[in-house]
């Protein structure tokens, strides 16, 4: 596979030793698997372990609503609760009933609250995660720097 008419192996070794600027696909990949880390942390977390089950009946109820109510796809009724929930709101789609307007509303007001609780729960472990890789790389810098000297010997003055 190659980058810009460079071997991938080629570009990751200049990478390493700082020849060359980081490609995004990279920083995506990196970034992605944070947050596949930070989903998992808050599915262990005691305090959030629920978070993740009960976003996903509230996104299945809604769609199963609007599914059957609506008489939308499901992918249409799964797109709906989605858009609606992350207050998006393309206006595409819309309830026809008074009744699945209603839903909607009490939908809307629980929803929302238990979405951003998710993704803050999420951000909250992404950004620790983040803090702690930062600690740790410092760490490695300044064992590397001083070779085992305190910081203000071995430096000309």
């Amino acid at each position: 596979m190659a980058v810009r008419g460079v071997p991938l192996s080629t570009e990751l070794s200049r990478k390493a030793h700082g020849c060359a600027e980081t490609h995004p696909v990279l920083h995506f990949l990196v970034a992605l698997r944070g947050l596949r880390k930070a989903i998992l942390a808050t599915w262990r977390d005691p305090e959030t372990k629920a978070l993740p089950v009960i976003v996903g009946v509230l996104l299945l109820s809604g769609t199963i609503f609007y599914w059957s109510v609506e008489d939308w796809t499901l992918i249409q009724s799964l797109y709906f609760s989605v858009v609606t929930l992350t207050t998006v709101g393309y206006g595409d789609l819309s309830p026809t009933t008074d009744f699945s307007r209603i839903f909607t509303i009490i939908y809307i007001l629980i929803g929302v609250g238990l979405l951003v609780a998710f993704a803050s729960s999420i951000a909250k472990h992404y950004l620790s995660q983040k803090v702690e890789l930062a600690g740790r790389a410092r760490e490695h810098v300044s064992a590397h720097t001083h070779h085992g000297q305190p910081p203000d010997e071995g430096r000309s003055q």
